[in-house]
């Protein structure tokens, strides 16, 4: 597993993902702060959420329970759905490594050891870099969606 040109478009995609999910998280903990410490949210948790899943339901619960947010359920919803269903294929390009040296026609081979609070399991994956364009599309409309969803929170809210 070299750092020949062939792989160059796998480290293109990886990278992408990676550096686009920080404008994603950060759009996230921007909204999450904003409800919670200018929305009422803190009466909603104790503290606030600091991993993702917690994030998207602490928004989602948030919008649904909280009167002035309620003009913002649908977009956040579907801000946090969408995140939720990426979430997913970022944390397996992030945190797996390369079970092949070689790849066949743009699939690359993975493998993830994933973590349970009781057990691990070993996850064997398969990333076809053709697929890439689409994705960073769907990543660049997300992070936009959920920065500008943050943005309109702190505009209307923040003190």
């Amino acid at each position: 597993m070299g750092d020949n040109d062939e792989f160059q478009p796998l480290y293109m995609a990886i990278g992408y993902v990676i550096i686009k999910w920080s404008f994603i998280e950060a759009a996230l903990d921007f909204a999450v702060s904003t409800i919670y410490v200018d929305c009422g949210g803190n009466a909603l948790r104790k503290q606030m959420p600091k991993f993702l899943k917690d994030k998207c339901s602490f928004i989602a619960k948030s919008v649904a329970e909280l009167p002035a947010l309620h003009p913002y359920r649908a977009r956040a919803e579907n801000i946090t759905g969408r995140i939720i269903n990426v979430k997913d294929l970022r944390e397996d390009l992030a945190h797996s490594v390369l079970t092949q040296p070689i790849h066949t026609n743009g699939v690359y081979s993975f493998a993830r050891l994933d973590a349970k609070e009781h057990n691990h399991q070993l996850k064997i994956w398969q990333f076809d870099v053709r697929h890439f364009p689409k994705m960073a599309d769907t990543l660049e409309t997300l992070a936009k969606d959920a920065q500008e969803f943050a943005k309109s929170l702190e505009l209307a809210f923040h003190k």
